[in-house]
């Protein structure tokens, strides 16, 4: 199971093929101190739910939980008990 330095390190990874200047890359940055705007947002949802294999339900498409890396780390990228969180596509 992966940890959460592991899982900032691949959404990283995405923001950087997005374009995201690597210094402007913070765990804790808002997206929009990045540059990230709504369409950019959108984007990323998109390049996460393909890399990790997940469908990201409605419910957490929101400001508060798409604000930062550390938000979508510890809603929808966390390590899941119970599965309820974003659904493998396997």
């Amino acid at each position: 199971m992966k940890n959460i330095d592991d899982r900032f390190a691949e959404l990283s990874r995405i923001l950087i093929d997005m374009g995201i200047k690597p210094s402007d890359i913070s765990i804790d940055a808002p997206f929009k101190d990045m540059g990230i705007n709504s369409i950019d947002t959108m984007e990323l949802i998109l390049k996460i739910e393909e890399k990790f294999k997940i469908s990201i339900p409605d419910k957490y498409l929101t400001a508060q939980v798409l604000s930062s890396p550390r938000t979508i780390l510890k809603t929808i990228l966390r390590p899941a008990k119970s599965g309820k969180r974003g659904k493998s596509q396997r």
